[in-house]
């Protein structure tokens, strides 16, 4: 019950100040220094750049382009598969 009561008080912003942390001597050993802080800068970057590239809609090139690229496709499977299989004949 007073777990509850807790966490409303917290959601409410009614913060008790009976039970103040008060930190143990040796608690400056756990913290780092400001110049030793990992900035997250980079991974903001790569996160933008990540939501540009999903957001780009696709263009579409029309049905000629489509059955181009599904024949060169299918063109380049064949030749791998034929590779694959002189490869194993060799051996």
């Amino acid at each position: 019950m007073k777990y509850t009561e807790t966490e409303l008080k917290k959601r409410k912003g009614i913060m008790e100040h009976e039970k103040q942390k008060v930190k143990p001597r040796n608690a400056g050993i756990y913290e780092l220094p400001e110049n030793i802080h990992i900035s997250s800068a980079k991974k903001t970057k790569e996160m933008f750049s990540n939501q540009m590239l999903s957001g780009i809609p696709e263009l579409d090139l029309g049905i000629n382009a489509r059955i181009k690229n599904i024949i060169s496709i299918e063109n380049a499977k064949a030749h791998l598969l034929a590779e694959q299989q002189n490869k194993k004949k060799r051996q």
